[in-house]
């Protein structure tokens, strides 16, 4: 599992382009490639030549303290923000699945519907993407590989920070995404709250799927895999 150090730098600002969504070719394993890329605000640099590789069926964790510019990268692949120098590239698989659902992102941020249950996220992300709907069989098996078979009929508001967490990740996973980048999944356990702890990487692998993961952490725990 390769691992990124972050550095900040200072120089300014040259050009403005967006993160690239190609094909992927002849079986390469790359599903992220960066290369010499730097993002500035204005005379203000927070990334300067981050060079990086990700590669299918494998964890790229990127390690820094706050402020290095993780969160700035992992939004830069996203299409979120602009990239001031170099390039950024995320080779999309060739099974069919549809750009916009192939790369799946769980900010640090809790994303989710405050009044709408664990199970009702799921079938909204179904109905979003146009996917045949799971069986409850299949729903069960589903949020149990994620933790979330205890919290199924839940709301979203009444969930800890770490099970929303769990929560953008099973519908990033749903939607069918290929390539994950995750900010920030790994969370000291509060007192009485093991299921806080990490993001389960058993539920990341399935068969069949071809996925990538990038995480970022300012820490030095590593748990979950593939």
């Amino acid at each position: 599992m390769p691992w990124v150090g972050f550095n900040a730098a200072s120089t300014p600002e040259e050009g403005r382009h967006l993160t690239t969504r190609e094909p992927r070719q002849d079986g390469r394993a790359e599903a992220i490639q960066v290369r010499a890329l730097g993002k500035s605000y204005g005379w203000h640099a927070v990334l300067n030549g981050v060079t990086l590789d990700a590669r299918y069926g494998a964890i790229t964790c990127l390690l820094g303290p706050n402020g290095a510019g993780k969160s700035t990268l992992m939004r830069i692949l996203m299409g979120h923000e602009a990239i001031s120098r170099g390039s950024a590239r995320i080779a999309l698989p060739g099974d069919g699945t549809l750009a916009d659902r192939a790369v799946g992102y769980v900010p640090d941020s809790s994303l989710v519907y405050p009044l709408l249950t664990v199970r009702e996220h799921l079938r909204l992300v179904e109905a979003v993407y146009d996917l045949g709907r799971f069986s409850r069989t299949q729903e069960e098996r589903f949020l149990k590989a994620l933790g979330l078979d205890e919290h199924a009929d839940v709301l979203a508001s009444k969930l800890s920070k770490g099970l929303k967490k769990r929560l953008m990740l099973a519908c990033a996973v749903r939607q069918g995404a290929r390539v994950l980048i995750l900010d920030e999944p790994l969370r000291r356990p509060r007192p009485g709250r093991p299921g806080d702890a990490h993001v389960p990487g058993r539920a990341v692998a399935r068969p069949g799927a071809l996925r990538a993961g990038v995480d970022a952490s300012t820490g030095h725990r590593r748990t979950g895999g593939r």
